[in-house]
């Protein structure tokens, strides 16, 4: 795979989601509001909307932040090297399911985990956060988590 194409995170099957939240969402919006949001992916290089999206509800990436997604797009660029998605969107349940924190940013379409699998993709992926005002982000044994939340604080990293 060049490193131009899009690498796909969305795998898995589809499971029976509790009516999450983003359920509603989606279910509360319309074709038109759909294709709104989906033409606001235009100028997106590296990404596709497929790549966020829960792995319970399909289609749910077009509820993650554009302005979130377009820094990452900025950072992919910056970096060199494709960005893989463990985690995008998430559901409520999904989100209990891996340990994540209450009212998580993945929740709310203002986070994600990118695979980071050497110590030099972490530290091109968090300058790459310092470059872009990313003032939230997280290193785990393999991945990094980037958080675009202006409710939480800032200026904050940690360790997972």
């Amino acid at each position: 795979m060049s490193d131009t194409e899009k690498p796909s995170s969305a795998t898995g099957e589809k499971k029976s989601p509790d009516i999450p939240t983003i359920l509603s969402v989606l279910a509360g919006m319309t074709e038109e509001q759909k294709k709104q949001r989906l033409a606001q992916w235009a100028e997106i290089r590296y990404f596709t909307p497929d790549e966020f999206d829960s792995s319970e509800v399909p289609g749910s990436g077009i509820l993650m932040n554009i302005e979130f997604v377009k820094v990452l797009d900025k950072m992919r660029a910056l970096c060199g090297f494709p960005f893989w998605l463990n985690s995008g969107v998430r559901t409520d349940k999904e989100n209990k399911e891996v340990g994540g924190v209450d009212s998580s940013e993945h929740e709310e379409g203002n986070g994600v985990d990118i695979r980071a699998d050497t110590g030099a993709k972490k530290f091109a992926i968090v300058g790459a956060c310092y470059a872009f005002g990313i003032k939230r982000w997280g290193i785990g044994d393999r991945f990094v988590h980037v958080g675009f939340s202006y409710k939480k604080p800032q200026n904050v990293a940690w360790t997972y």
